[in-house]
Formats: C-alpha cells, sequence, structure tokens
C-alpha cells in the first residue's frame, strides 16, 4: 500500500506498513506518512531526518499542510506524494523593487503561521497603491475544468467558478475582475465618474413617466419617477470598523483583516484572531448574522480565514452560469 498521503489517523491505523513521522506545521498538521521501511525500526525517527541537516518544506498535497524538516542528505529524500522545497530567502530588499519604481508588499503565509521559516511571508513587487491580500485556496472535493477552480464557501455546496475574465461574457453595462481576496472573478456594475459621463441632465430627453437624474451609469439616466434613489457609491462606513474596504462602484467588499499582531503559544495572531487554548492556534469567529451591516452578507472560506462581507451582487455563489463559456 502507498503510505503517502495518509492522514494521520488513517496512517496510525496503517502501522506497522506505515509510521507518522511529527513535524513541526505551519497550520495544525500532525506530521507526514511514510513507509515503514524508511524508519529504523529501534528509533522513533526517519534515519534522514533529525535534528542536524539542512532546512527544508515539505507540503502535503492532500490537505495542503506544509512542514518544517531537516534533512542531512537530500538526495535520499524521494517521497513522490509531497512537495519538497527550501525556505523563501527572499526580502523587499533583494527582490529590487524600489529600483524598479514599485512597492513591495509581504503575501501572508495564512491565517495560522507558526515562527518556522517554512511558514514566513514571502515578498513580492507590486504597483504603488494595489493591494495584493489573497486567502489560501481552500480545500475542494470536485474537479474543475481548465481556467476554473473550486471554491466551497461556508453553507454552499462546492461549485466550479471563472478565474479568468477571457470565459466570462457580462451583461451590458458591466464588466469583469476578479473579487479581492477570493481568487474568482465576477461581472461588477460599471460606475462611471462624473467627468466620463458625456451627457447632463440639461441636454437629456427622458420617455414620459422618466426624470433625468444621476444614476448608477452616468449622471444623466432616464429614472422612473417612482423611483426616488437607485443607487451611489458604496460608502466603507457599512463595513465593520476597522476592517479592509474595497469600493467596487455602488457595491463593495469588506474583509475581516489588518496589520496589528499578537503573540499566540509558538506563533501569531493577527487582530482579529483569537488564540484557541483548545487547538492553541489562531482562528477566526465564524460568520453570523450580526457580522454585516443591512444589505451586506457574510461569507468565509473556512473559520481559518478571515470574514467577508459582501451583497449579493458580488457574492461569487450568485454567479449566473449563462455569464459563463464553457
Amino acid at each position: 500500500m502507498r503510505c503517502e498521503g495518509l492522514s494521520a489517523a488513517n496512517c496510525q491505523t496503517a502501522y506497522p506498513v506505515c509510521r507518522l513521522i511529527t513535524l513541526e506545521s505551519c497550520c495544525g498538521g500532525q506530521g507526514i506518512c511514510v513507509d515503514i521501511n524508511l524508519i529504523k525500526m529501534d528509533q522513533d525517527e526517519c534515519p534522514i531526518v533529525g535534528d542536524e541537516g539542512e532546512t527544508y518544506c515539505i507540503q502535503d498535497p492532500i490537505n495542503d499542510f506544509i512542514f518544517e524538516i531537516k534533512i542531512s542528505n537530500v538526495s535520499q529524500f524521494n517521497f513522490e506524494s509531497y512537495i519538497l522545497f527550501k525556505p523563501n530567502a527572499e526580502t523587499c530588499e533583494s527582490l529590487g523593487c524600489e529600483m524598479r519604481s514599485l512597492g513591495c508588499e509581504y503575501l501572508d503565509f495564512g491565517a495560522c503561521s507558526s515562527l518556522s521559516p517554512c511558514c514566513q511571508p514571502t515578498p513580492v513587487c507590486v504597483d504603488n497603491g494595489i493591494d495584493i491580500y489573497t486567502v489560501n485556496k481552500p480545500i475542494c472535493d470536485i474537479d474543475c475544468p481548465v481556467n476554473f477552480t473550486c471554491r466551497s464557501f461556508l453553507g454552499n455546496i462546492p461549485q466550479c467558478l471563472p478565474i479568468t475574465c477571457d470565459i466570462v461574457h457580462c451583461p451590458e453595462s458591466t464588466y469583469c475582475r476578479e473579487i479581492p481576496g477570493v481568487g474568482v472573478v465576477s461581472c461588477f456594475p460599471i460606475f462611471l465618474e462624473e467627468s466620463d459621463a458625456e451627457e447632463s441632465c440639461e441636454t437629456k430627453r427622458c420617455p414620459i413617466n422618466f426624470h433625468c437624474d444621476e444614476g448608477a451609469f452616468t449622471n444623466a439616466d432616464c429614472i422612473p419617477d417612482e423611483v426616488v434613489f437607485t443607487g451611489s457609491r458604496f460608502n466603507c462606513s457599512r463595513c465593520p470598523s476597522n476592517w479592509w474596504c474595497q469600493p467596487l462602484g455602488w457595491d463593495g467588499l469588506c474583509v475581516e483583516w489588518g496589520n496589528e499582531i499578537y503573540e499566540c503559544y509558538d506563533g501569531l495572531c493577527h487582530q482579529f484572531q483569537k488564540c484557541d487554548t483548545t487547538s492553541r492556534s489562531c482562528v477566526y469567529q465564524p460568520c453570523d448574522n450580526k457580522t454585516c451591516s443591512d444589505g451586506l452578507f457574510c461569507f468565509q472560506i473556512t473559520e481559518n480565514h478571515p470574514r467577508m462581507c459582501a451583497s449579493d451582487i458580488i457574492l461569487p455563489s450568485q454567479l449566473e452560469l449563462d455569464t459563463i463559456k464553457i
């Protein structure tokens, strides 16, 4: 049987054919499962793994857990089911972003990182003013076609959603863009600035029972007389206090995110996380009906990821299938 890739519980059940090697994890995993033939029977550790040697990172593709492992001879390490790589050694200074007139930001490993070199933020060069916050890819149990990815939001069935605008046909007066922090694309209303409006209500002629007013798409829309308010730019005050806000036309996205951190056992928690004494790790509060303000809905990939507030226009679960080219 193949031991590599088995969960911790299944690995222990498969003893003595398989054995679990306990390693330091970025996100609470116990270790990796290996064939017993790779382990000395009179020791609890793999002969090629110990306190001495060079530090490598190993990722389990089944659950995406990343562990730190010290290897004295990397050529002997040939576990096909695991991804082996060296810790990132780049810094904003070594990337030379400033010399290229770019800013530099650190991509956080995720909600449950530790002090291990395998779990540290990764620097990337970005255009100044662009937010690059993303969340970890969730685990999904369905295969998706090319240019789609699986997303499973709490309370929803896993589904394949587009990751590129090249395959999305957006309705008139909307455009395609990535949903910040989610890793999929959707259609958003076009909200023109005043300078983009070619017509004004001084020259606009509207049909009977319509009047001209500033609307969703221009400063001179014909609006039914019974409609008093059609929309305005998203006000970030609708987001929970101190959350990150991204206005998107008359809608917006609120993300539970901040830069302050505090210590939690052997790791660091973000300001909106709590230090869980049972798991000894950082977790976010789950969504409830009081998280978001009126007109916004809370969604969350898992409780290890931050909560988000958005309208039903922005939520990816509302994406109409007929807007996608298969």
